[in-house]
């Protein structure tokens, strides 16, 4: 409930309610957010305003109170009174008002000269006394100069009904209320008033004064709140804790408090318990981290679990990240903290001074993994890790905490399961790798279990450990993408078998072709795809021409997976892959006969010459050539299938065949399914492109409102660009100049191997700079055309020329430097200012750049030149 009623106050001009409600959302405080925060605001509301008391209870207060407005007899009044003292408390204590007077009591008949025996034994009837004025008793009840002498007149009443009424008020406590600071008469209301029967004066009195609430106005606040719900005696158990902590921290428990106090919970536990709870918590944190370690500690409480894990976790955090968050957090209730922090001294023994590994930043995510993972504490006991690098430990603990990344705790807790299981097979393959070889295993093994869930997970993971031992040994690299062979795994288990027991070469190849993060991870989808419908093929492929094979996969792993479908439902239709024929005669024929254009051709040449009747061939010279037939035939099924995946690709454009045979365009063809966002306006411009319009991009309506908006730009020398040729860089000659042709920009990341090429996680920003009039590339090519290094330029909002940093980054400061005098020559061939980012002031490195026909592109950050050398 966001509003409540804290009291009930009487004023002399009538009851009105004081109410609270949260102005400020409360919510766990961050490390280092303030202690004292204030969420609540009183504000003085009538009574038919108030929703969370009872309308009925509202009702007869309010009759109460009006019939006390007119008496002329305080023995009928005597159960209105009582109740207007028993549900209000006095606001204003000092109201001034005339003194209350009791009543005058009539005199009986005194005798007279003319009646000496005071009308007793005559007709005649004495006087009628004058009958007391009526009175408004409301403002006397609101001081105590005259509720003192009403009680006291009421009490001298003889009759049985006043007394009665009043054996249900305390009168002393009605009176001692006056005397109180105004801030406990407005805390005491819910106390006294509404639970007498459980209520604790002198208890709470000493607790308003122990916590110095006249002294905090936010703290009664946040006691009022407290109080105000259904009395429970844990409330007070809670304010005698708070009591022995310091005062500027009492309230940053009872916001925690409150909160689950809101949601129908108090957190409960003996009053010893709680004491020392919050006091051990307290002594462990400073003012920084006191607010969300408290708020961490009710939030335990009201799970009830057992909470000296969290205390030990406290004194963890404080030696090795005194920032940590412990706010909504689930914690092993078993103790971890020994067994963790005996891993990360073991692992920190053998650091080296240049290592990346920190054992700060690690080792309360441990705590913290070990809360979702039950059971990971367990391996962190055992001794399976010990003898391994600290870099294989960290690898080897983010295999188990990366099933925290699963879509729903079920399966978070299925994959941990079978992770587990498995733990002691793995620890004991691990072992017998070679230790240089050791940190590729478990990086293999760790991209399987990212990659694998559900039902499949724990056949996976048996294959890899079958396959760790064979590639990671002599003479397979010591580095690996582990997603190439996590995409094998998909082999129906005769074929895998089939793998397993064939000599090294295929595995090689996969090997090598790990080596390039780009193709690694096309290759990936490509063999992920086959090895689910083409198992056995796909080994006999892998087996025989793995080389082939490979190239077929990139290609693959361009197209979606209905565009893989399609391709291979193509290719598996072409006549030479459908041919059972084995001889060597109508096997030559048929492969003649259907072969297509620039494909490898299996059939030798004296063999063709024996189909056209020219030459006859000995049996052991048909033998031969039929062995080899049947040897080449493999690449040939591999090129048909992949010239079928281009002709996917190119019919999206409308390209032909033959033309997406060129390099340049297979690149292009495969780009434009990988843009993501840049994909469709990619798609536009290559249909246009390949249609003619070369000039479709510079009359683009956005490009050239564009440059309408930037007079200061000339299209003609931002596009014509410049060139610049150096005589000899390194020994080699180099020329740099802007990349005019289209298909040739696309391969601005392929040409560097950057994360901007196919296949890279940001492919989709080449699109970018090809679509976009504002962006262009620079070349550095060597006399044979060969591109050495790549920069991307720009014109920032501001026409100012933006130079990014150069690609590769591992050429030589040489090269460096020859880009940053094409940049110079360039902005004042243009006119423009070369922009050069203020490393003083933040977030300078990026100027702002529009972004026209593309979506998205990764903004690189404005090379600082000074940071090449």
């Amino acid at each position: 409930m966001n509003s409540v009623t804290i009291a009930i106050l009487r004023r002399p001009d009538g009851l009105v309610a004081l109410t609270s409600r949260v102005n400020k959302p409360i919510s766990a405080p961050q490390y280092g957010s303030p202690l004292l925060i204030d969420p609540y605001l009183e504000t003085i509301e009538p009574l038919d305003k108030v929703y969370d008391l009872s309308r009925e209870f509202l009702r007869k207060l309010q009759l109460n109170w009006e019939r006390l407005s007119c008496v002329t007899d305080l023995g009928q009044v005597v159960e209105d009174i009582r109740a207007i003292l028993r549900t209000t408390v006095p606001d204003d204590v000092d109201s001034c008002v005339d003194p209350w007077k009791p009543p005058l009591v009539p005199r009986p008949p005194q005798a007279t000269a003319a009646h000496p025996r005071a009308f007793r034994g005559t007709k005649s009837k004495p006087p009628t006394p004058p009958q007391p004025a009526a009175v408004d008793l409301r403002p006397h009840l609101c001081n105590l100069r005259d509720l003192r002498a009403i009680l006291e007149y009421l009490s001298s009443l003889n009759f049985k009904s006043a007394a009665s009424d009043f054996e249900q008020l305390d009168v002393a406590k009605a009176l001692e209320l006056f005397t109180l600071p105004r801030g406990l008469r407005l805390c005491m209301w819910t106390v006294s008033m509404l639970d007498a029967a459980q209520y604790k004066w002198s208890s709470f009195i000493r607790h308003y004064w122990a916590l110095q609430l006249e002294e905090s106005e936010p703290l009664r606040k946040a006691v009022a709140r407290l109080l105000r719900d259904p009395w429970r005696e844990v409330r007070m158990t809670w304010l005698s804790a708070v009591r022995l902590i310091a005062s500027n921290r009492r309230e940053a428990v009872l916001g925690p408090v409150l909160e689950y106090n809101s949601s129908g919970f108090l957190p409960s536990a003996s009053i010893s318990g709680i004491e020392r709870f919050l006091v051990r918590t307290s002594e462990l944190s400073d003012d920084e981290s006191f607010g969300n370690r408290c708020w961490a500690l009710l939030q335990a409480m009201h799970r009830e679990v057992t909470i000296e894990p969290l205390l030990s976790a406290f004194e963890m955090a404080n030696r090795f990240k005194p920032d940590h968050d412990f706010a909504n957090k689930v914690f092993d209730e078993q103790d971890c903290t020994a067994a963790i922090t005996g891993w990360i001294e073991y692992v920190q023994t053998s650091v080296v001074a240049d290592s990346p590994w920190n054992r700060e930043s690690i080792v309360m995510e441990v705590w913290d993994d070990c809360g979702q993972l039950h059971g990971l504490s367990q391996l962190f006991k055992e001794s399976n890790w010990i003898g391994l690098s600290p870099n294989d430990a960290y690898e080897l603990y983010y295999v188990f905490r990366h099933c925290r990344y699963c879509d729903c705790s079920e399966l978070m807790e299925s994959t941990f399961e079978v992770l587990r299981r498995m733990s002691q097979r793995y620890f004991q393959t691990v072992g017998t790798l070679p230790e240089l070889y050791r940190a590729k295993g478990i990086r293999i093994f760790r991209t399987v279990a990212a990659h694998w869930e559900g039902k499949y997970l724990e056949q996976a993971l048996s294959r890899i450990l079958d396959l760790m031992p064979m590639v990671c040994a002599d003479p397979f690299d010591r580095m690996c993408n582990g997603q190439i062979y996590s995409s094998i795994l998909k082999l129906d288990q005769l074929d895998f078998e089939t793998l397993l027991e064939s000599d090294c070469k295929s595995l090689l190849a996969l090997d090598r072709a790990g080596r390039n993060e780009n193709k690694a991870a096309l290759i990936a989808k490509g063999l992920s795809g086959l090895a689910k419908k083409y198992s056995a093929w796909l080994v006999d492929a892998l087996v025989r021409s793995p080389e082939w094979l490979l190239e077929l996969a990139h290609t693959l792993g361009c197209l979606s997976q209905t565009q893989q479908v399609e391709a291979m439902e193509s290719a598996m239709q072409h006549p030479i892959l459908l041919c059972k024929e084995t001889e060597l005669k109508p096997l030559a024929s048929w492969i003649v006969q259907h072969l297509p254009r620039d494909v490898h051709d299996p059939v030798p040449r004296k063999v063709k010459a024996m189909l056209r009747g020219e030459v006859d061939l000995s049996d052991g010279q048909a033998d031969r050539a039929t062995k080899l037939i049947h040897s080449e035939l493999n690449r040939t099924k591999i090129e048909l299938i992949r010239q079928a995946s281009i002709g996917v690709l190119a019919k999206a454009l409308n390209v032909s065949t033959e033309l997406a045979e060129s390099k340049a365009v297979e690149h292009a063809i495969k780009m434009q399914n990988l843009a993501d966002e840049n994909r469709r306006a990619l798609r536009k411009f290559l249909r246009a492109y390949f249609s003619g319009e070369e000039d479709y991009l510079n009359q683009h309506p956005t490009n050239l409102r564009w440059l309408q908006q930037h007079p200061a730009v000339s299209l003609e020398k931002w596009r014509r660009g410049l060139v610049a040729a150096h005589p000899s860089i390194d020994g080699t000659p180099l020329t740099l100049s802007v990349e005019l042709n289209p298909l040739e920009v696309l391969q601005l990341g392929s040409y560097v191997g950057s994360c901007l090429g196919i296949g890279g996680m940001m492919a989709v920003s080449s699109a970018a700079v090809l679509l976009d009039i504002n962006k262009s590339v620079v070349y550095a090519r060597n006399q044979r055309g060969k591109v050495i290094a790549r920069q991307l330029l720009a014109i920032a909002e501001d026409d100012q020329l933006i130079a990014f940093r150069v690609y590769p980054e591992s050429v030589s400061q040489e090269v460096k430097q020859a880009f940053i005098n094409f940049d110079v020559a360039f902005a004042d061939h243009l006119d423009l200012e070369l922009y050069q980012p203020d490393l003083e002031e933040a977030g300078s490195e990026y100027p702002e750049t529009a972004r026209l026909l593309s979506s998205y592109w990764w903004d690189d950050s404005a090379w600082d030149f000074s940071s090449s050398w």
